[in-house]
């Protein structure tokens, strides 16, 4: 490990997530800020006028993890194994202003926006295309200031569940079939408050939803996909990265999988994202 401590790794298989903080300084993180509000022509405005409750978008030009963050690059080759990473790009903001702002704070309900990730291909247990659900933090993440919510340990029975769909799933159907298997009393939901500067790394298949931001500033993040070269493996545990041998204890122990489906890429409309926020 070149980053992560035992008690981070024991964090990511049991809870499903662990946290790294001072991945990049406060003033980097507010230098990217500052440029995606004068690109977005919002420089001197009111942040609640900006536009949507939620804005899915990036930056002009994209920037490399490994240069932007070598912290957060050697954290994530912790989970994933040397040399795993294809490509790890950063630069689309999610950013919320004033997403139910005119409502108490609340947890989001069970049918309130909950899903897993990966809009752009098929899902099989073993995908390659999201290894890992991240969340690149710009801005304090406070409660009731627009956190990600995630269900702790949800990516265990959402494993399980994949793991009988080796035809594979498309976006809209693996989020259909994980809120069968999810149950909130066994997999709480909670907040993830986290400083500028961190990186949270979390298992790709993370059941987490947008909350409200009642009261606080805008809440500037990104959740860039880590690609690895090759599709990940259950067979080998003593080979096994800190992923795999998450998603084989959460299925009982080894085993092989080859899916049986192809492996398709979509082309989503994200602009949709903003409309329903």
């Amino acid at each position: 490990m070149n980053v992560l401590t035992p008690r981070h790794v024991d964090a990511f298989v049991e809870r499903g997530w662990c946290a790294v903080e001072d991945c990049f300084s406060r003033e980097a993180a507010r230098a990217k800020a500052d440029r995606w509000i004068e690109e977005q022509g919002f420089a001197g405005k009111d942040p609640l006028t900006w536009g949507p409750p939620i804005m899915h978008r990036g930056l002009k030009d994209r920037f490399l993890a490994k240069e932007f963050s070598p912290k957060a690059y050697a954290a994530a080759q912790d989970l994933l194994g040397r040399h795993a990473i294809e490509s790890w790009t950063w630069g689309g903001f999610i950013v919320n202003t004033r997403f139910r702002r005119d409502q108490p704070w609340r947890m989001p309900g069970p049918n309130e926006g909950w899903h897993v990730d990966g809009d752009f291909f098929m899902h099989y247990l073993d995908s390659r295309e999201q290894s890992l659900l991240t969340i690149q933090v710009f801005t304090d993440m406070r409660s009731h200031g627009g956190c990600t919510v995630i269900a702790e340990g949800s990516y265990k029975p959402i494993a399980r569940m994949l793991k009988e769909h080796p035809e594979g799933l498309d976006p809209g159907a693996v989020c259909r079939e994980a809120a069968k298997v999810v149950d909130f009393a066994a997999c709480p939901a909670v907040e993830v408050e986290q400083p500028a500067g961190t990186v949270v790394f979390l298992h790709p298949l993370m059941w987490h939803a947008s909350s409200p931001n009642t009261d606080g500033p805008p809440r500037f993040m990104m959740n860039a996909v880590p690609i690895i070269q090759e599709p990940y493996r259950f067979d080998d545990p003593d080979a096994a990265c800190v992923v795999e041998r998450a998603t084989i204890a959460a299925c009982g122990g080894p085993f092989p999988f080859s899916p049986t489906g192809e492996r398709k890429r979509y082309t989503p409309d994200r602009s949709a994202y903003e409309s329903k926020a």
